[in-house]
């Protein structure tokens, strides 16, 4: 058990980092987010995910030697979900038991840079990643209630 929390919260750190150099680039930040990129880099174990934070350490950097946001360095940098397909497969039967009838979802996620990712999960997990978007909906629904943010919304 133990070892699932610390993947764990190395995976939620992970995450704050990559935020983070998403937001320094996003405000024309290129030195933070080269460091966020390179902290990342350190802390990401496969090769494949090397040579991704390495791809968008070169993008930053072309994007501060331009001075300007580049396209190709704005839509790489993060890419974000463009598409979802989905299906649950039921494991009715295996090499050690007759009857099974467990369930398994599987998400197919298209990024906005054309990859597409494959995710198969457990009953279990996927309630656990539902409750955790429902639960950052519900975060953000709050913090747009705020008045604060209703007075920026105002002054665009």
């Amino acid at each position: 058990r133990v070892d699932d929390d610390s993947k764990r919260t190395t995976h939620m750190d992970k995450a704050k980092v990559a935020s983070a150099a998403r937001q320094a680039f996003v405000a024309d930040d290129y030195d933070k987010a080269l460091a966020a990129l390179s902290k990342l880099k350190a802390a990401v174990e496969s090769e494949d995910d090397v040579k991704w934070v390495e791809a968008n350490m070169a993008d930053v950097a072309a994007a501060a030697k331009e001075g300007a946001t580049s396209p190709r360095a704005a839509t790489s940098i993060f890419p974000r979900i463009a598409g979802v397909k989905w299906r649950v497969d039921v494991a009715i039967s295996t090499s050690h038991l007759e009857r099974v009838m467990r369930p398994s979802i599987v998400m197919e996620l298209t990024l906005d840079d054309g990859a597409v990712r494959t995710v198969e999960m457990n009953l279990e997990q996927f309630h656990k990643l539902r409750y955790g978007v429902a639960r950052v909906l519900r975060n953000m629904q709050e913090i747009e209630r705020n008045p604060i943010m209703r007075l920026c919304d105002s002054t665009k």
